[in-house]
């Protein structure tokens, strides 16, 4: 079981996606509904990450770093049309709101297992 912390602050898909990665069998995390609360949760410990890129406190590029530093793979999901750019190397993907919230744990998961690079995040970001 991994330790999955979610970073949203929409309250309905906060839950969808906390309730998505319990039935997948994992630990939910969170939800925080901050650059900062999603800063702390990373330093309690976690093993990867769903987060939304523009949060009530501001993007989440301090966060990113943050779960880049770690080396935690990681999961944008948002509605924005800004793609933050991500080092060579980074374990992260970009996923379009609207969602699936089964199909984004999916989507983490594999990640994981894949050990996946930054360039599906790249080829995310011009599609969109």
């Amino acid at each position: 079981m991994k330790r999955i912390a979610v970073v949203e602050d929409e309250p309905v898909i906060a839950l969808d996606i906390l309730d998505a990665i319990k039935v997948a069998g994992h630990i939910a995390v969170g939800p925080a509904t901050t650059v900062s609360a999603g800063i702390t949760l990373v330093a309690q410990g976690i093993d990867a990450a769903i987060i939304n890129y523009i949060l009530r406190d501001g993007t989440a590029d301090p966060l990113i770093s943050s779960l880049i530093d770690g080396r935690i793979p990681f999961l944008v999901a948002s509605g924005a049309s800004i793609v933050p750019p991500m080092p060579e190397g980074a374990r992260c993907a970009l996923i379009q709101k609207p969602f699936g919230s089964t199909a984004l744990v999916e989507r983490l998961i594999a990640l994981m297992l894949e050990g996946r690079g930054s360039a599906a995040l790249s080829e995310a970001g011009r599609a969109g």
